[in-house]
Order: structure tokens, then sequence, then C-alpha cells
């Protein structure tokens, strides 16, 4: 077996790209985040902008939220979610899925909010792994907190 080349090495060993969902239509700037990455990307915006405030898991008030915070969804995210009559309909899965990486957890019996199970620093790389800033991440978690506590407070 000969060794590698140094130019075919160079190739093996550059970083690749973290493999994205895509939808028709997509296009290379615009690739759909798989639905980890969105909830990632949301419990992350959620722990920067609203600290430790629990995190609204019962729906449809994350789903409303979102559909309310739509204005300040970077970008990055905003491609990856689907809103129809009100509602962010992906609302669920980034439930389901944050509970599944175990990012959130239920709090005790109360199973209608959970608590963000990481730290500050790992909510911004969280953020900026879903290539949202900082400040773009604590906008939305402002904006998702404020919409759920209008609603809330409604009910």
């Amino acid at each position: 077996m000969q060794p590698l080349s140094s130019e075919i090495a160079a190739d093996v060993l550059e970083p690749v790209a973290p493999t994205r969902n895509t939808h028709p239509g997509d296009t290379p700037a615009s690739p759909c985040l798989s639905r980890y990455d969105v909830a990632e990307a949301v419990m992350a915006a959620w722990r920067i902008g609203a600290g430790t405030a629990p995190i609204p898991v019962s729906e449809p008030i994350l789903s409303r939220a979102l559909f309310e915070a739509r204005e300040v969804i970077p970008e990055a995210l905003l491609g990856s979610l689907s809103f129809s009559g009100g509602y962010c309909i992906d609302g669920p899965d980034i439930i389901l899925a944050a509970e599944q990486m175990m990012a959130i957890q239920t709090n005790g019996t109360d199973f209608t909010t959970a608590r963000f199970l990481g730290s500050d620093s790992t909510a911004r790389q969280m953020a900026v792994g879903a290539g949202m800033s900082t400040g773009e991440a604590a906008a939305l978690g402002r904006a998702l907190k404020a919409s759920a506590d209008r609603m809330l407070r409604a009910w």
C-alpha cells in the first residue's frame, strides 16, 4: 500500500462542513437545518435571551411564540421553520428533539415547562453552531419569552 501523497492527504484532512437536511428549492446559502440543529438553536436562544426562566414545552405556547417572533428569527434558522395558521408547525418537533438530545429536562411533575441543561457558554456555542450571532440569539430568546409570558398571563 502506498502512502498518500501530500496533495491527496491535504484533501482528506480538510474539515467537512456539517451535513444539513435540504428541501427542494434550497440554495447553498439557505440549507435547511436538521430538527436537532433547530432544537439546539431555539433552546440556546432561550437561554441567552431569557436566562434560566422555564421554557414552555406545552402546546401551543412555543409554537405560537415562534410564530410571533418570526420577525427576529435569524435567516440561518428561519428557512428551517414552517408557519401556518398563526403557529410554527415545527414546535412539537423542536421540543421532542431537545428532550431526545437531553438539552432540556421537564421540571419534576410540572410537564408544561422545562429547563435548559447546558451552561451559558454551551448556549453560545450552540447558537453560533447554528449560524446565529449571540446578539441574534439574545433577541430571539427575549422575543420568545415575551410572547410566552403574554400567553401565560392571558390564560
